[in-house]
């Protein structure tokens, strides 16, 4: 049987419609960054950009000046109202200085892409120390940090930021610190084991 050529077309249009109703993407802040793990010495990118609200499945793309090419689905985040997409675990093998091209791609085929100027040597920001007392952990300097408490399962128990001291969570069996250098732009991350 020979499907009938006036009919097929009206089966379409709900799928044409739905396609064309997507909004377009639209870049916003992005960041472009790298990460320093202190307990293991291993250099990271960071790579995000908050886009729209309804922007659906994305994949990333990102070269090296060199013309590395690391590619993956894009994590999903919620941050300072802004919903963010992108991946920290590009690990730099051979960090080199230059222009990074990122390119978010969404399933339907549109995308966005930028460049941005990335210096792995100015990895500099060191952790302060920390100290535990009573219920508490503390750091020196002053700095203001962010941290996720974890339990055994590394489950999230709970997430904050600021310049301490924070209560620690009776759950939680570890936390990770990361502190964020404005003036290089390096995130600088560090596992602490409660118990």
């Amino acid at each position: 049987m020979r499907p009938n050529r006036k009919v097929l077309p009206v089966f379409l249009l709900p799928a044409l419609l739905f396609a064309c109703s997507r909004a377009p993407l639209e870049l916003g802040q992005t960041v472009v960054a790298p990460v320093v793990d202190s307990d293991s010495a291993t250099l990271h990118l960071a790579v995000w950009a908050a886009l729209g609200e309804g922007s659906g499945e994305m994949q990333y793309t990102v070269t090296s000046p060199k013309g590395d090419v690391w590619t993956g689905r894009a994590a999903r985040e919620e941050a300072s109202g802004l919903v963010w997409y992108g991946t920290s675990d590009l690990v730099l093998l051979e960090p080199e200085a230059g222009s990074y091209q990122v390119e978010l791609l969404r399933e339907d085929g549109s995308s966005v892409s930028f460049n941005q100027d990335v210096d792995p040597a100015a990895c500099h920001e060191a952790m302060p120390a920390f100290s535990k007392q009573g219920g508490n952990l503390s750091w020196t300097g002053g700095q203001s940090l962010s941290w996720t408490f974890s339990d055994g399962a590394g489950r999230i128990v709970e997430e904050g930021d600021g310049k301490g001291p924070v209560k620690i969570p009776s759950a939680a069996s570890t936390v990770r610190f990361s502190l964020f250098d404005e003036k290089s732009g390096v995130v600088v991350r560090k596992l602490v084991t409660l118990r």
